[in-house]
């Protein structure tokens, strides 16, 4: 059997040895319910609430900020604008959502427009830029389009989701910059952070983040728990039911074990990001140089996402690379990404041709075809990804393995 060589951490990283071992040590000691008036429940709340406090310093949050524990990135973004809207309705709150955003935030709309219509909540479409950036323009379109209409206060509200690092292609949103504009208005900013809070600093007081979340399978941890922040001051309702937990918001008996863990997880990440950041950085620049090497002579290449012209610097994540794979002709045809996928898994590669989350999806992405490429360019696209665990000699493998992928595709 071929050894695995995993270039996929944007759909969900390896596991951090220290999380296995906080969760074998949780399992022993840390079962008892944090709900109940004993000693061994009042502990489990008592370690719960200090894995508030670690999140919270991971990213920059007050005290009296609420740090909630829901079960994924999914469920956290659900929350946060299902229940913003209930906090608000009946008075009119408005969504200006980005096409490129997770499908979670969406779908979310295709949802309350079908069944929800009472919850008096309107959606506009943001415009992105050709690196799949939010575009300031657009936004304060939007903007000045309601300002005519009412006064944007308590009976007018206005989220504005924002995917922080795109997860195909890896291009950061000016965040602060996006914040200000909203803020300047008094509309809110919902950050999804899913892809970022492993590979960049976050500060939510700094770059004026009013909502945020992220999951636990994409900070070396196993899926499970999720975070919603929720900058003090904004109100989010319950969209589910049953008992008092996360302050009667997310209701349910918590993922103890999870919880703890991933707040330890979290003090790891800030002690170490900045080291970690580096080490990935020198990570993309050496799998850069195994693709070109690899496409040499063979076929070329095009990374997506990045900009060569010097005139509008585009900020990029250290660990995903999107690159289409074409024909070295005037053809310009490109390699069929399912074929090269295939080739690869056979040597044990594990890469994808775009979002996990879409991966079943037979058309080409969407993200992709919204920044300007064809189908056909879409469709000859796979996305690398990785942390800060790659080791150079599995990048010194992979080229080669790629190398011999492209040959045999060319050759058929």
């Amino acid at each position: 059997m071929n050894k695995i060589i995993y270039l996929d951490s944007a759909a969900s990283t390896q596991i951090d040895p220290r999380v296995k071992q906080d969760i074998i040590e949780f399992m022993d000691d840390d079962w008892m319910n944090p709900s109940s008036i004993y000693e061994g429940g009042r502990e489990v709340r008592r370690k719960i609430e200090y894995a508030r406090d670690q999140v919270r310093e991971l990213i920059g949050a007050k005290k009296e900020d609420k740090i909630i524990f829901t079960s994924c990135s999914t469920e956290s973004n659900n929350l946060a604008v299902q229940g913003f809207i209930k906090s608000h309705s009946p008075k009119r709150t408005y969504i200006f959502y980005d096409w490129l955003q997770h499908p979670s935030l969406e779908n979310i709309k295709t949802f309350i427009d079908k069944y929800n219509e009472d919850l008096n909540c309107v959606w506009h479409p943001i415009f992105n830029d050709e690196y799949g950036r939010i575009k300031l323009s657009s936004l304060k379109t939007y903007f000045d389009l309601i300002k005519k209409d009412k006064p944007i206060d308590n009976w007018v509200k206005v989220l504005v989701p924002v995917i922080y690092t795109n997860n195909e292609t890896g291009v950061i949103n000016n965040v602060k910059d996006i914040s200000e504009l909203v803020h300047s208005y008094g509309g809110y900013i919902l950050a999804d952070c899913a892809q970022a809070i492993y590979h960049h600093p976050i500060n939510v007081q700094r770059e004026g983040i009013d909502i945020m979340t992220f999951t636990s399978e994409k900070i070396g941890m196993p899926r499970g728990v999720g975070v919603l922040y929720v900058r003090n001051g904004i109100n989010i309702k319950p969209i589910m039911y049953g008992g008092s937990q996360e302050n009667n918001i997310r209701p349910g008996t918590e993922n103890t074990q999870m919880i703890i863990a991933l707040g330890n997880q979290c003090e790891r990440i800030k002690n170490e990001l900045e080291d970690n950041i580096d080490r990935e950085y020198k990570i993309l620049y050496l799998m850069e140089s195994a693709i070109k090497n690899a496409c040499d002579g063979i076929c070329k290449y095009e990374i997506n996402g990045r900009n060569y012209n010097g005139k509008d610097y585009v900020k990029i994540s250290p660990n995903i690379l999107s690159v289409q794979f074409y024909c070295d002709d005037n053809s310009h045809k490109g390699y069929n990404n399912q074929e090269l996928l295939t080739l690869l898994d056979q040597y044990g590669v594990c890469c994808s041709a775009g979002s996990a989350c879409s991966s079943h999806k037979s058309e080409p992405s969407r993200i992709l075809t919204s920044i300007g490429l064809t189908e056909e360019q879409a469709n000859s696209t796979l996305r690398f990804s990785f942390d800060h665990t790659l080791k150079e000699e599995d990048i010194t493998e992979f080229g080669k393995i790629l190398r011999k992928c492209l040959i045999a595709l060319k050759q058929n």
